[in-house]
Formats: structure tokens, C-alpha cells, sequence
């Protein structure tokens, strides 16, 4: 709480800081960095620590009118966790579908939300550093749901620099075992170059 606390405050103070308001069939490109924590929830998560990584990606707003738009695209996610010795390291290709609501003044504040799917693309356990070999069965698919806030200023007429926040949640289990009911949460801030098409 006390990361959202302070990045709620990074970008509150933004605000004398003016964005850009755009017109409906305005389509904006934003390729993003940012760090990022994940860890496990779920009737067996309460021990677990977080993983910290760097994430990396692209999205794409698709402007209905000033206010409204549909953000989609894709990110390269670390999701897992900690336990003692034990690490677990699952990579995910991420495609979030959210509609993203724009206000303030000069529409520079940005509340997204919506669902998200994520592809496996590569995964590890470990213990003490030294891979298991029977590991437990990371599922291949991922749903989710996703909820963001952000602030977009202008450094001229067709480029902005976003800041924000990103909360992602699972709503499909971690592993294949039904007996284990764990899954993943993500939460990152992201520095992102917004380029209006």
C-alpha cells in the first residue's frame, strides 16, 4: 500500500503540467519500461515474498471521443514468488483490453481497467539457485483482470510522456494441480513515450 501511496502522490503532483486532449479517431502508440513486483494470492499465498523485475512493452490507445479509449497490446511480464529457498519465475506475454477513461481539465489523467491474457513463454523453479527438476505444472494460459491510473504531459504537439501505475490480478490458478489454489499478481510503475498518430 505504501508503493501506491507514494506513486499516487508522484503523480498528483504532475498536474500543473498540461496534456493533451484528443479528438475521437485519434490513435496514440506507447511503448513502455517499467519495474515491477509479483507475487502469489490465494488460500496458499500468505508466506510468499515478492519477485522484482523489469517490464518491458508496447500498447496503443484508440480514441472514441476526449474521454474515452481503448488501450490494447502487449508486455513482457515476470510473474511468481518466493519462499525460503525456493523461486518461482514464470514469463508471461501479456495482452491487456481496457477501456481507458480520460479527465481532468486536460484530460491528463488517465483510469484504465478491464481483463488481460497472458502466454507462458518461459518458466523456472529453484531452490537454493539450483533448478527443480519436478517442478509443478505452470498453466500456459493466463486470464485477468487489470486496473491502472496515470498521467500524460506534453512535450509538444505529438509526443507526451506517460507515468503510471499498474495493478493485475489472475482469475485462472498458477498451476495445472487443482489441490493448489495460487495465483499471480503484478503490479508495476512504468515510464512510457506517448506518439500520436
Amino acid at each position: 500500500m505504501t508503493r501506491f501511496t507514494w506513486t499516487f502522490f508522484a503523480l498528483l503532483s504532475l498536474n500543473f503540467i498540461h496534456g493533451q486532449i484528443r479528438e475521437a479517431g485519434t490513435f496514440e502508440v506507447v511503448p513502455v519500461l517499467g519495474y515491477s513486483w509479483a507475487n502469489y494470492y490465494g488460500n496458499d499465498g500468505d508466506p510468499f515474498g515478492n519477485i522484482n523485475s523489469i517490464n518491458v512493452g508496447a500498447h496503443a490507445d484508440y480514441y472514441f471521443d476526449d474521454r474515452w479509449s481503448l488501450r490494447s497490446g502487449i508486455f513482457y511480464q515476470t510473474m511468481g514468488a518466493t519462499v525460503d529457498a525456493f523461486k518461482d519465475k514464470h514469463s508471461f506475454l501479456t495482452i491487456p483490453l481496457n477501456m481507458n477513461w480520460h479527465f481532468g481539465g486536460n484530460r491528463g489523467w488517465n483510469l484504465n481497467f478491464g481483463p488481460n491474457f497472458g502466454y507462458l513463454v518461459n518458466t523456472e523453479s529453484t531452490f537454493n539457485g539450483q533448478e527443480l527438476l519436478d517442478s509443478e505444472p505452470v498453466r500456459k494460459v493466463q486470464a485477468g483482470i487489470s486496473l491502472g491510473i496515470g498521467y500524460k504531459f506534453a512535450v509538444s504537439d505529438n509526443i507526451s510522456v506517460l507515468i503510471d501505475y499498474q495493478e493485475q490480478l489472475a482469475i485462472t490458478k498458477v498451476f495445472k494441480t487443482s489441490e493448489i489454489d495460487l495465483f499471480n499478481s503484478f503490479s508495476s510503475i512504468n515510464v512510457g513515450a506517448v506518439f500520436s498518430l
